[in-house]
């Protein structure tokens, strides 16, 4: 009898361990250090796995000397040594196959090549294989997760982070992340959190990463036109033309003399841009925005003046 029940409860268990775990998709994952000018890349990791939900650890390695001369990247590599990879619960439909690649380092240096003339404390190249459909996305696409769902990455502070963030010539109080979209830096769709112990990102599909000065993939404020008449309220029109591609018209009103700024946000409420930010005196104004190197999505704009603000939705279709 005592044994019947220890079946039934044993299969009970796997019952309800199976329930549990059919409803996680697996992460099968591999970390790779691509040497400079070489196509192929030294396999930090064998292949292993995660369930979404769950996470994996940046390990300790001494980097070879042959039959590439990865040593003079030891330090770069022991930066990052710790960071936390982690992705929502739900936020897949299938098995995936992630690799991630180290990349873009300076030849014959010990950091990474700057790109657009930004210096940079980490650069990730991520690719992933959709196991269920056999879809292949290089780092060139975006990889998309489930509304609503993220992949994170978290980097704790230490002595190895601080010394390469002084071989870069950056600090622990203004860092960002951004992604690498063709060919420019964007912040649509990450974001960066900065904790007194570490600095994270929060990203909504995976492609490229960099991560550098506070900012890296924001625009520079632009000088708006002004229109003729004067307002008797404060407005922000919706733009024009709405949807837009790649760039697009916002008017607004300042009824009075000021400090105005006109900022743009993704989803996740992570400033893009600072489209505008000075003294205004009062009237009507019109400024270009220029998404060309961010990612077709919805977009808020938001007005501030004399503590009143106004925000309208822009959607970006490319």
């Amino acid at each position: 009898m005592r044994k019947v029940l220890f079946t039934m409860i044993t299969l009970m268990g796997f019952g309800l361990l199976t329930n549990i775990f059919a409803q996680q998709d697996t992460v099968f994952y591999q970390f790779w250090i691509t040497p400079p000018g070489s196509p192929l890349s030294y396999a930090v990791t064998e292949e292993e796995f995660f369930l979404e939900g769950g996470s994996f650890e940046i390990p300790e390695d001494d980097l070879p000397g042959f039959p590439w001369n990865l040593e003079p990247y030891q330090g770069l590599y022991d930066a990052i040594v710790g960071g936390t990879f982690s992705l929502d619960d739900g936020a897949l439909n299938n098995n995936i196959k992630m690799d991630i690649f180290v990349s873009n380092l300076q030849p014959g240096g010990v950091q990474y090549n700057p790109i657009n003339g930004e210096p940079l404390f980490l650069y990730f190249d991520i690719q992933v294989e959709d196991l269920a459909t056999g879809t292949v996305y290089t780092g060139d696409d975006h990889f998309y997760f489930n509304d609503d769902k993220y992949f994170r990455f978290c980097l704790s502070y230490g002595s190895a982070f601080d010394a390469f963030l002084q071989i870069v010539g950056l600090t622990q109080g203004n860092l960002g992340f951004a992604y690498l979209i063709g060919g420019a830096w964007s912040e649509a769709g990450i974001q960066t959190v900065l904790e007194p112990t570490q600095v994270c990102f929060v990203a909504e599909h995976l492609s490229k990463f960099g991560g550098g000065r506070s900012g890296l993939g924001a625009t520079n404020s632009v000088e708006p036109d002004a229109l003729p008449g004067i307002p008797e309220e404060f407005d922000l029109n919706q733009n024009y033309p709405n949807p837009f591609n790649p760039t697009t018209k916002i008017a607004y009103s300042i009824p009075s003399d000021g400090n105005v700024t006109l900022k743009v946000y993704n989803t996740l409420g992570v400033e893009v841009t600072e489209l505008v930010s000075g003294y205004h005196n009062a009237g009507n104004y019109e400024v270009t925005f220029d998404g060309a190197n961010l990612a077709s999505g919805i977009y808020f704009y938001e007005l501030r003046a004399d503590g009143v603000s106004l925000t309208r939705k822009m959607m970006l279709v490319k």
